[in-house]
């Protein structure tokens, strides 16, 4: 085949529209069920859905917060565009899982499902009776992950954490802007974004380790520690001569 006719079938075939809308192959038939709110967590089940992943969203009886955060979201059917860019390609659903019945929705699909994601308070799923020991029960290959700022254990567990706090208490801050000014943060949700990149990365490890053990397991993600890991050479600057690294 030559090089031309090769260009003609790729083109064929990226805009053949019967599979045009088709889901990508490389996580089609993986569904996730997603407690999110605000960004981290619906950004990594964002990544998994450009993947291919069906993407289930559970959003209480108030709605997730992005709807409101960014312009336009009070005037615009309580959709701002903060909310469009982390949840296209998935199903949503309005119903507070501390409700018997939404609860019960909800487990039914766990018996379906290959992936549990939250980022609520830490215990918060617990004492509505859906932590892992208990999705576990029901279904024993399923995978769940809990991001938070801080994790599920030690002083800092509960304290809320978002993008600007993921940044300062990372030090990403710190080492961004000019010498002369105080710590800036990045114009974008940078500790969301990339925070939420590597949950998805997480859960598909844990689909390929299932995939040769047949075992699920759970994910305690931090977004602080994770902020932390790609410092660069930040570190080990600071290790070496006992400063903090200069902006």
């Amino acid at each position: 085949m030559d090089n031309n006719q090769a260009f003609q079938d790729y083109m064929k075939n990226m805009f053949n529209i019967n599979e045009l809308f088709e889901k990508p192959e490389p996580l089609k038939g993986v569904r996730v069920l997603e407690v999110c709110y605000v960004l981290l967590g619906p950004a990594a089940c964002d990544y998994l859905a450009e993947f291919g992943a069906e993407v289930i969203k559970f959003e209480g009886q108030k709605g997730d917060q992005m709807r409101f955060v960014t312009p336009y979201g009070f005037f615009w059917r309580n959709m701002s565009p903060g909310m469009e860019i982390e949840n296209h390609n998935k199903y949503w659903v309005g119903m507070h899982l501390g409700n018997p019945k939404a609860k019960e929705i909800f487990l039914e699909l766990v018996k379906k499902s290959d992936v549990v994601m939250d980022n609520l308070t830490p215990g918060r799923m617990a004492t509505w009776g859906l932590s892992y020991k208990e999705l576990k029960e029901i279904n024993p290959r399923i995978i769940q992950l809990h991001v938070s700022g801080y994790g599920s254990w030690g002083p800092w567990t509960g304290r809320t954490s978002y993008d600007a706090v993921a940044q300062s208490m990372g030090a990403l801050s710190s080492i961004s802007g000019f010498a002369e000014r105080g710590p800036i943060k990045s114009g974008v949700w940078i500790a969301d974004w990339i925070a939420g990149l590597m949950c998805s990365i997480a859960v598909m490890a844990a689909l390929n380790y299932r995939e040769r053990t047949g075992e699920g397991q759970f994910i305690d993600y931090m977004q602080v520690e994770n902020v932390i890991r790609w410092l660069d050479w930040t570190w080990l600057y600071t290790f070496k001569t006992g400063e903090n690294r200069p902006r």
